[in-house]
């Protein structure tokens, strides 16, 4: 018996105390909304500026990896044309030795 009443009293106890002190809070002054709608725009200002960075950086990157694929497409072409030369040159010295 003594514990149900302890059960039972403990969580009405803890809604009295909850209630008494929800009555209390205030709803924030509009000096207190404007602070609160400043650090939230600081910091979404702050967000936005990495993210800009970032773009930048990103962008940065893709430009001078497109700079190294186009001199390495273009080193490619000339391995390519030395190889396709060398071959020619080694069949026609081949063909004179037969």
């Amino acid at each position: 018996m003594a514990q149900l009443i302890r059960t039972a009293l403990i969580p009405a106890a803890l809604l009295a105390v909850g209630l008494a002190l929800s009555g209390c809070a205030n709803e924030p002054t509009f000096g207190e909304r404007l602070i609160a709608d400043g650090e939230r725009r600081q910091r979404l200002g702050r967000e936005a500026m990495a993210a800009e960075a970032d773009i930048e950086r990103g962008n940065a990157m893709i430009s001078e990896a497109r700079s190294s694929r186009d001199a390495s497409e273009d080193q490619l072409r000339e391995g390519r044309r030395l190889v396709e030369e060398g071959q020619r040159t080694l069949r026609r010295i081949e063909d004179q030795t037969r």
